[in-house]
């Protein structure tokens, strides 16, 4: 009886996969963000007030910015009233109170034409000194430009770079006007100064 040859088989088994962290991390990471995404769109299309909560809920709440109100009660709280007057030249002015508003010395004045022209009163001119540092005009409320003959107005004036920290006598200076001097014969600035302990 004839040997049967027996062809040897070799059994091919598939190559080893290599195990890449990265790449299965990207994966889920991938999957997990279009299972959210499906997840809002029908949250949106058949609970459309959730998907409002939610993007609320996404949204930083805004930090409450101050009101004006707020700024000027606190200003009110912290200044001193002074209520001097000034009735030299062709201008009446009022000192009314001094302190800091939103950081800047301020003082809320009152100012009257007392001639029979209309004229400017130049605030522009205002200033803090204090010894050797005078503190000079920074803007403000008050608007000095032609004056009626009997008009008042009233406003706060604002100056640059006053200490927090000032206290003891003051001079305030809280505008100019020009006047008529008969020693002169001619139109002289005058400054309103007031002289105060804060």
């Amino acid at each position: 009886m004839p040997k049967k040859s027996i062809a040897k088989t070799s059994k091919k088994f598939p190559k080893k996969v290599s195990f890449n962290p990265k790449l299965t991390i990207e994966v889920i990471v991938a999957a997990v963000a279009i299972l959210a995404f499906a997840y809002f769109l029908s949250t949106s299309v058949f609970y459309p007030q959730k998907a409002q909560n939610l993007k609320e809920a996404m949204v930083p709440a805004a930090v409450p910015i101050p009101a004006q109100a707020d700024y000027e009660a606190q200003y009110l709280q912290g200044s001193k009233s002074i209520g001097k007057v000034h009735n030299f030249g062709q201008f009446e002015t009022k000192l009314i109170r001094v302190g800091f508003f939103k950081g800047q010395f301020r003082t809320d004045i009152a100012v009257k034409n007392a001639g029979k022209e209309t004229a400017d009163f130049f605030v522009e001119k205002a200033a803090v000194r204090q010894s050797s540092s005078t503190y000079l005009y920074d803007g403000g409320t008050f608007n000095g430009k032609n004056f009626s003959p009997n008009e008042e107005r009233s406003g706060y004036v604002l100056y640059k770079d006053v200490p927090a920290g000032i206290s003891g006598s003051i001079t305030v200076v809280i505008g100019n006007s020009l006047g008529y001097s008969t020693i002169f014969n001619t139109l002289s600035s005058s400054p309103h100064i007031y002289i105060i302990e804060i």
